[in-house]
């Protein structure tokens, strides 16, 4: 009779208890490198090497796709998202690798390139030497009345722009609501921080006249990671690291396919 409990018991605990992942993985709407397309599937470069890169490991995951910045943000910090089991790794893509963020988390990569600067409509606005980096910045500081449009203020470019201090009542949050492209073509903001082929690729969709947005100068050239929670285990981190090294003609091949390369 107790062994009959005792399997009873085994049996049901084995129905109810629900298999949990190595790793929840965040995905934000962020064209052209990861995004949901008009056939509801999450698709660009970055997509398509992690893609790869589970096959090719075979890790066990849960995707959560299309997932707005700050939600992926609030899980990968302080794991809050709805049906997230307490102490499961959180991993977000596609995010910056900047000197801020590099203890926080723990890094997979590189992605792809990635290049964020400004983009204006405006021809008033206007620099000689797009490599003077410093001297370019303090351009656009000497005008406080402009207005610089950001995707959130936890993004890499308001950290790296406050830091070389640039003020925090010139930034438009767009997190709170506005697409930059549009902002930036009806004037709202002055200039747009942004990856160049985001924003090129935001704009394009939206039917803005992309011919009059001119790339003002470069804040900084990295390339996206996919970030990992604190508490992922490094041999996890290994595992996923060594995995993306063993593609690496076939992440050569998908970035020459969108002209990444």
């Amino acid at each position: 009779m107790k062994e009959s409990i005792v399997l009873l018991f085994v049996l049901l605990l084995s129905v109810t208890t629900v298999h949990a992942k190595e790793v929840t993985i965040f995905v934000e709407n962020f064209t052209p490198y990861n995004y949901i397309d008009e056939n509801n599937r999450l698709t660009g470069p970055a997509s398509e090497i992690v893609s790869k890169l589970i096959e090719t490991i075979q890790a066990d995951v849960e995707i959560k796709s299309n997932i707005p910045w700050s939600r992926c943000m609030e899980a990968i910090d302080q794991g809050i998202f709805t049906g997230i089991k307490i102490g499961t790794p959180v991993a977000v893509f596609s995010m910056m690798r900047i000197p801020p963020r590099e203890k926080i988390y723990k890094w997979v990569g590189p992605l792809v390139p990635f290049e964020m600067g400004f983009y204006v409509t405006n021809p008033k606005i206007f620099i000689k030497n797009p490599d003077n980096f410093e001297k370019n910045l303090e351009y656009v500081r000497s005008h406080p009345e402009w207005i610089i449009g950001i995707s959130a203020k936890n993004a890499a470019g308001y950290k790296i722009l406050t830091k070389h201090n640039i003020p925090d009542k010139q930034f438009y949050d767009m997190s709170k609501g506005g697409a930059g492209g549009r902002m930036l073509f009806s004037n709202r903001i002055n200039l747009w921080c942004v990856d160049k082929a985001a924003g090129y690729h935001m704009a394009k969709i939206s039917d803005l006249d992309v011919t009059k947005m001119r790339w003002l100068f470069t804040v900084n050239k990295k390339a996206l990671y996919i970030a990992f929670s604190l508490n992922t285990p490094d041999e996890l981190i290994s595992k996923w690291q060594n995995g993306l090294d063993s593609i690496e003609i076939e992440r050569n091949v998908i970035l020459t396919q969108y002209g990444l390369k």
